[in-house]
This record gives C-alpha cells, structure tokens and sequence, in this order.
C-alpha cells in the first residue's frame, strides 16, 4: 500500500487546522471537528503526492500500456477492438 511522504510534515497540517479553527471562532463560525478535518488533510496531502508519482512515471507507464497493447494485437489481430487498452476509445477511462 502507498504510503504518502507528507512533505509538509503532519504538524503542519495540524498547526494550519488549529489557526482556521482560531479565525472561525473570532468571526462566530462553528469549529471543525479536529480529527476529521485533520484526516481530511493528511488524506488530501497523500492524494497529492501518489499523483506527482505517478506523474514522475508517466513515460514508463506510457511504454508499458504500448507494449502491452502490441502484444494483444499481435495475439488477437489487430481488428479486434481493445478498448481498455486503446486511449483514443470512448471506453477508455481517460475520457
């Protein structure tokens, strides 16, 4: 399982949950539920990171999903339609 780095450290998100908190409640606004809130965040920062990993893999990734496309097409014939594999189909998750 992917384990985010969290460049920006667990403490700071928890500082910047506790300044919001401060700001809500001197404008009257009701409080975040810390631990949710800090769930959410530790959440979004993990998210964030896995995408810049993925991204620093795209070309592998790329090379990979082409071969293994050339190796269907080679066994099935290139006339039957592989659309999980075809980034140009409708089916493709990328549309």
């Amino acid at each position: 399982m992917y384990q985010p780095r969290l460049c920006n450290g667990r403490g700071s998100i928890l500082s910047r949950i506790i300044r919001r908190n401060t700001l809500r409640q001197a404008h009257g606004l009701l409080l975040l539920n810390v631990a949710i809130e800090y769930a959410h965040q530790l959440s979004v920062a993990g998210q964030r990171e896995y995408r810049v990993a993925c991204d620093e893999h795209a070309d592998e990734r790329e090379a990979i999903r082409r071969q293994v496309l050339a190796e269907y097409q080679a066994k099935y014939g290139s006339h039957i339609a592989c659309h999980r594999l075809d980034r140009n189909s409708p089916f493709s998750r990328r549309h």
